[in-house]
């Protein structure tokens, strides 16, 4: 529910303080100058008072304030605004000052940092969103013309220049403000449009503010977000991998590296310096984006810190920046026209979704020849080859690339922890090489890959945590099946249909990951439906589970219910029973379940059935039947998507919607993305 606040007539004293405004006196600290704000809202500062404070500790003066402030206030109903605190700790200072006269009184308090709000009052803070066209033109024109109408003639450039802040209040209120004060014709505002950036100065300015009181943990990772386009919808998993090998996380302890980055990420997210723009089932950020004057403030910041350079346009040239951003479709040109040494370069990231540009061996060339000390080559093109000069990079800890071979010198990037390959469109498997056994330090192997014939079971990958995507064979069967991943955290297999799965009895051959005792994540996907088999035994720790024309007998959906931890499950076309029975006590932790292209009949919940089952996804399973009575069991749900089923399960999905107040969604998806 929005606060509401009462009119201010209503008040008997007033007070706003904001903080990037506070005078301090010579003596006093942050919170000294803020009481004294307050207090000069309601009172003269007279000369007896000043004298008081005179020869007192910060600790006597702050004492003294409040108690002064307390009697000023005491009896009246008064509206305090403390706008944009930065600390948890200003609450605690200055909340002893306010009387609860029971009367009304309100302390409204703003902060870009959620913990500030979170900690001032147990009422759920609000949120407040970005703006949408029709609230962004009607701020522009209470800032532009104060209650007037905009000339018809000025109307398409003043919505161009409201669209143009993106939904940002700030920058809407500083162009408007601007404008306020110009001579209102097309000509001055063509000027405006021309050179936004110019004139929201003063936005960077106050955002600024953000970076400033950022700990030093976080600057980095939040200037490197600068390196990814413009409106790029950034996955999260990718971006705390380049974060980590880039050295940015601090180790805490025995905690696992990514989930100390994954903290990272919430914090950012929490000081509103990034926005998530798709969530996990699970309510983690998938992907998320950063505001334009905030990446304006990110290329800006890390230029001068000499952390980042962005390339945007053609006369890009090199400079002294450890790391460079090509983005667009300069690359080519970039490449050409910089020919110098480049020995101190560490990091090098090109973006682009153009599938004809191609990375072809002049490109190599230079990267061998002027690249040598990277860590980190994120290369978002399609590429023919890679040549064997791969491997002279032995400082690599990051390879993103786009290939349909890869070469055996791979195996002497000693130093790589991410490996990340995917051929054109997906369509067709890379084998590794043999050498691939060598990289001892890799961390996440993902991509259309497969492990060759004869692959060695002799050494362990003992620091590989993500296995994703990876082409089913006899060889990486045998290879999880006999312990060679102790550390395991995600597997995902894939089977393609070259591995005639058919021939071979999958579930003897595969018969448990019950010893990846690490194991959270478990993907199954196969090209046919039916053939693969769930492996006969699963670790307790796996929370997410899924899988894609998979046999699920009818004893599977049992085994599966008595997992503790599963918060997740996702089943598309896998065979299931014809009735689908969730036992008593069944999914006892599981939040989200979606069901897609599944050919069962009637759904059976047992009394205490997935107690904690938020999120409901069913799509394209023509002959469902269930009843409202069951999901009446599911008491803490919240979100239902329905999606090309009938029309009766859809009507009483509406029809429980109204008894129990679900979120529901019946024509496109808004909660799960596909597999």
């Amino acid at each position: 529910m929005e606060p509401r606040i009462q009119s201010l007539m209503s008040f008997q004293s007033l007070a706003w303080v904001g903080w990037e405004k506070l005078l301090l006196p010579k003596k006093s600290t942050i919170m000294i100058a803020l009481l004294i704000e307050i207090l000069k809202s309601q009172m003269p500062i007279s000369d007896e008072l000043t004298s008081k404070l005179k020869g007192t500790s910060d600790e006597e003066a702050k004492e003294f304030l409040i108690e002064q402030l307390l009697k000023c206030l005491q009896g009246k109903r008064y509206l305090v605004v403390m706008d944009d605190i930065w600390k948890p700790q200003v609450w605690n200072e200055v909340k002893d000052a306010f009387p609860d006269n029971s009367n009304g009184s309100r302390i409204l308090i703003t902060s870009r940092i959620t913990e500030v709000a979170l900690h001032a009052s147990l009422t759920p803070p609000y949120f407040l969103q970005f703006l949408n066209k029709d609230e962004s033109w009607e701020l522009f024109c209470k800032k532009v013309f104060r209650g007037g109408e905009c000339p018809p003639e000025l109307e398409a450039l003043g919505n161009q220049i409201a669209e143009g802040c993106r939904g940002l209040p700030l920058s809407i209120v500083v162009l408007g403000g601007l404008l306020a004060n110009k001579e209102k014709t097309h000509r001055t505002w063509s000027k405006v449009i021309a050179d936004v950036n110019w004139y929201l100065t003063e936005c960077r300015d106050i955002l600024a503010l953000s970076y400033t009181y950022l700990p030093r943990r976080l600057k980095p990772c939040f200037l490197y977000i600068g390196a990814f386009p413009e409106d790029f919808e950034i996955p999260v998993k990718e971006l705390i991998k380049l974060w980590i090998a880039e050295g940015f996380i601090q180790h805490t302890g025995r905690r696992n590296v990514e989930d100390v980055a994954d903290d990272y990420v919430e914090e950012l997210i929490d000081r509103n310096l990034i926005q998530v723009a798709t969530r996990r089932s699970d309510e983690g950020a998938k992907t998320c984006r950063i505001h334009d004057l905030l990446r304006d403030l990110c290329i800006t910041k890390s230029a001068e810190e000499k952390l980042l350079y962005v390339h945007r346009d053609d006369n890009s040239s090199w400079n002294t920046s450890r790391r460079h951003s090509i983005q667009s479709r300069i690359l080519h040109q970039f490449i050409s026209s910089n020919n110098s040494s480049t020995s101190y370069a560490r990091s090098f990231l090109s973006f682009g979704s153009d599938f004809r540009l191609k990375f072809e061996e002049i490109h190599w060339k230079w990267v061998h020849n002027n690249l040598k000390m990277l860590r980190v080559l994120h290369l978002e093109l399609v590429t023919i080859f890679v040549p064997e000069e791969i491997g002279t990079l032995i400082h690599l800890r990051y390879l993103k690339i786009f290939c349909i071979s890869i070469p055996d010198s791979i195996g002497n990037l000693k130093n790589l922890e991410t490996l990340a390959i995917n051929t054109q469109g997906g369509a067709a498997s890379v084998f590794l090489p043999h050498s691939i056994i060598r990289l001892t330090r890799l961390r996440n192997l993902q991509g259309h890959v497969g492990l060759p014939d004869n692959f060695p079971l002799v050494t362990a990958w003992s620091s590989l945590q993500v296995l994703s995507n990876i082409t089913m064979n006899s060889q990486i069967v045998h290879f999880i099946v006999e312990g060679k991943l102790p550390n395991l955290r995600k597997l995902g297999l894939y089977n393609s249909g070259a591995w005639c799965l058919d021939r071979i009895d999958f579930k003897a051959t595969f018969p448990s990951v019950h010893h990846l005792s690490h194991l959270q994540t478990l993907n199954i996907s196969s090209f046919v439906t039916g053939v693969v088999k769930l492996p006969d035994s699963i670790p307790e720790t796996i929370t997410k589970i899924s899988l894609k024309r998979v046999d699920l007998h009818n004893s599977s959906m049992e085994v599966l219910g008595k997992f503790p931890k599963l918060l997740i499950l996702k089943l598309y076309c896998c065979c299931l029973p014809r009735d689908l029975h969730f036992h008593a006590r069944s999914f006892p932790q599981l939040q989200s379940l979606k069901l897609e292209e599944e050919d069962f009949g009637n759904w059976i919940q047992d009394e205490g059935a997935m107690a904690n089952l938020r999120h409901l996804v069913i799509k394209s399973c023509p002959q469902f039947t269930i009843h409202s009575s069951d999901l009446r069991k599911s008491t803490a749900l919240r979100e239902v998507e329905v999606l090309h089923c009938s029309s009766s399960m859809t009507n009483m999905f509406k029809r429980l919607q109204m008894e129990i107040g679900f979120k529901l969604h019946t024509e496109r998806a808004l909660v799960f993305r596909e597999f």
